[in-house]
């Protein structure tokens, strides 16, 4: 059975979900068994074994660990992420043993005592991290000839890399993994220094998310990657931590290969974030111009000029001769209702200042006529990526059709530039994602429209 991203991915979602052991599920398109489990209502861990069924027997020589991330419900979950940044077991990870009793695939009671590791916060039982230790180490133990896999997000990610590394598993991939670095040993750490783990762990993360970010100022272990970004959904577009619910992850190219983001590619999406984040277009802004932000200052400058006004006058008396309280006092309510202002009937009037509505008129043309530019960069960018594409295609169709290369066909490129294509669909030949190119149009239309 072939290891990709997208089995440790699947494993890691089915994670989140209660099973018992004997329970089956399918991922990849693979079925595997539950044979192990512990879910500790104490302290909040959630992990499974998974071993691959294969005709019909299950299969033990392989085995896939899974560990749940963070359930914004559990107050012991959050508890336990608040521990991460000043984690650290290696003084003493002594705990009870009931805690490596596989027989207890679910603990509802305390049996840490004084002398034992316990949660900073819940008294009585261990840290998720330590228990998780303790469990993964008896599965080990009763599979000692077995090869070992991790997949895991979120806060199951760094417990997934902390026993990747602690147990030495062949292969593990996480999403979002905080770092563990700073909790391992100080002969560990040297060994993730050395590279040890570059081949065996890998951690897919996105650019804007928070928790992915969260390395405490310490090396990361094994390889990292940055992959796409993916808005399919209204709390994917909130900042920093919209782009850390799993479902974001999902996006794999046809081997299963999680679709990492070019120094380019990332270099572009960095700039449009930014130009975006200017106009609020990915938030739940409801003044994506900033147009609130204008008038407010419009309306702060009124205040002060009227402020001066009345000291001027004051000052001077009420026979002042000064050219704007003139025009001030002999407007007239009919004048008021011709544009020159008013204030309730109560005979006080507001003179506009026309320049600072000019200024308003020509920021909002200037933000407007910025959407425009987008739009058609957007358009003209698409143009091209299809003129190009078809540019290759037929100057190498026409090198096949001289006859020098007998063994590659004019359908065979066409079916390999359509592979490399986003869609990868007979006659798509757009390189790029369609489906976000085409919500990124309606979101930038839809706030032209608002301004």
């Amino acid at each position: 059975m072939r290891i990709t991203d997208k089995t440790s991915f699947d494993i890691a979602n089915e994670s989140y979900k209660k099973y018992d052991i004997g329970d089956e599920i399918t991922v990849s398109g693979n079925d595997f068994e539950i044979i192990e489990k512990r879910d500790d209502t104490q302290n909040g861990l959630r992990a499974y074994a998974y071993a691959p069924v294969v005709n019909g027997k299950v299969d033990t020589s392989h085995i896939y660990m899974g560990y749940a991330g963070t359930d914004i419900k559990s107050i012991r979950d959050l508890f336990t992420d608040l521990q991460l940044p000043f984690y650290n077991n290696t003084s003493n990870d002594k705990i009870n043993k009931r805690y490596s009793d596989l027989d207890k695939t679910t603990i509802t009671e305390k049996y840490n005592g004084s002398s034992d590791k316990s949660d900073f916060f819940f008294k009585g039982v261990p840290n998720q991290i330590d228990e998780s230790v303790a469990f993964t180490g008896s599965v080990k133990k009763k599979y000692p000839n077995s090869n070992f896999y991790g997949g895991a997000h979120s806060l199951g990610a760094l417990i997934a890399q902390y026993n990747a590394v602690k147990y030495d598993f062949d292969k593990t991939t996480t999403y979002a993994a905080p770092n563990p670095y700073g909790a391992l040993p100080k002969e560990i750490q040297s060994e993730i220094d050395k590279g040890k783990y570059d081949g065996k762990i890998k951690n897919v993360g996105h650019e804007d998310d928070i928790v992915n970010s969260l390395d405490f100022l310490n090396p990361r272990i094994g390889s990292n990657i940055i992959t796409v970004p993916s808005y399919s959904g209204f709390l994917t577009a909130f900042p920093y931590i919209g782009q850390h619910f799993m479902s974001t992850y999902d996006v794999f190219d046809k081997n299963g290969n999680a679709k990492e983001m070019s120094k380019s590619e990332l270099a572009a999406y960095k700039k449009m974030r930014k130009f975006y984040d200017q106009f609020n277009i990915l938030t739940t802004d409801k003044d994506p111009a900033g147009l609130d932000e204008t008038i407010s200052d419009f309306i702060k400058k009124l205040n002060k000029k009227a402020k001066a006004d009345k000291a001027s006058k004051t000052k001077k008396g009420s026979k002042s001769t000064s050219k704007s309280s003139k025009n001030v006092k002999g407007d007239s309510d009919a004048s008021a209702k011709k544009g020159n202002g008013g204030s309730g009937g109560s005979g006080k009037k507001i003179k506009i200042q026309p320049e600072a509505v000019r200024a308003i008129v020509s920021d909002l043309r200037d933000r407007i006529h910025k959407y425009d530019d987008v739009l058609r960069n957007i358009e003209e960018y698409e143009r091209e990526t299809k003129k190009s594409s078809q540019r290759i295609l037929d100057k190498y169709e026409s090198e096949l059709l001289s006859g020098s290369h007998k063994f590659i066909s004019p359908s065979d490129l066409t079916e390999y530039m359509e592979s490399l294509a986003q869609g990868g669909s007979i006659g798509n030949l757009e390189f790029y994602d369609n489906h976000s190119m085409e919500q990124v149009v309606q979101d930038i239309h839809q706030n032209k429209k608002t301004l």
